[in-house]
């Protein structure tokens, strides 16, 4: 292969998002997620992905000098991976350029925990305050971040404040239909088990587009019939049953 091919190969790995699940656990059942119905997030069913895999992804991230959003969820709640830090700090090491984001429900969140997330390079931390939180929860880490001037780095909000979507239909969940689908253009979604998922609105993993023990990224991202999905969901064509009923992202 010459290096014009590569150069090709490289530009069309244009996703912006990158979503890694370390873990599958979570410690919440929230009504409006599908871990109030399926016992995926469940401890007993925990999928932990090694720092094998997570070493690989970064380096093939930054084979083609990504410099979008790194996110370490997907259904789980990221703080109850006590890898998290160390992660965040490989990440800052072999993505420098990249955004390191912590999506969060706060409840495993201290004054401790935020000075390792910030020493470790995270550049944002969206707590998200669910239901059934006790309201010192959130007095107490919005006082941890008023005091210690966090405002830049730790945003907070309450889950009243989230267009609610229906993950894949999973979820009554009412909302305009959406007439045309940019996610999987824009965010390269990997489970816990090394899975390229369509999008992150597939909690059940029906949409396996690859396999990171098996393939590489760029093998994966470039496969015609892939390239051929993300452009009929773009121009609205939804093939899959769970397109057709889901409301896509807000």
């Amino acid at each position: 292969m010459n290096s014009e091919n590569k150069i090709d190969q490289r530009n069309d790995l244009d996703f912006k998002i990158v979503e890694i699940e370390t873990h599958s656990t979570c410690n919440r059942t929230c009504s409006y997620c599908p871990n109030s119905i399926y016992d995926r997030g469940k401890k007993k069913n925990e999928v932990i992905m090694s720092e094998k895999m997570y070493e690989k992804i970064l380096l093939e991230l930054s084979n083609f000098k990504f410099e979008g959003q790194l996110r370490f969820h997907l259904y789980n709640e990221p703080l109850l991976d006590k890898r998290l830090p160390n992660f965040i700090a490989k990440a800052h090491d072999i993505l420098p350029k990249s955004k390191k984001e912590l999506f969060t429900n706060g409840d495993l969140l201290s004054e401790k925990k935020l000075d390792e997330l910030k020493y470790a390079g995270i550049d944002k931390i969206l707590v998200t305050i669910h239901e059934g939180t006790l309201s010192t929860n959130l007095k107490n880490i919005d006082h941890i971040v008023k005091e210690k001037n966090l405002g830049r780095l730790v945003h907070i909000r309450k889950y009243e404040e989230i267009s609610l979507l229906n993950r894949g239909g999973l979820l009554d969940v009412t909302s305009k239909k959406q007439t045309s689908c940019f996610y999987a253009s824009e965010r390269l979604v990997i489970s816990s088990k090394g899975d390229i998922l369509i999008c992150s609105n597939d909690y059940l993993g029906k949409i396996k587009l690859g396999n990171l023990h098996k393939s590489s990224i760029q093998e994966i991202w470039n496969l015609p019939q892939y390239k051929k999905l993300r452009r009929n969901l773009r121009e609205g064509i939804f093939e899959y049953d769970m397109c057709k009923i889901c409301m896509g992202q807000t």
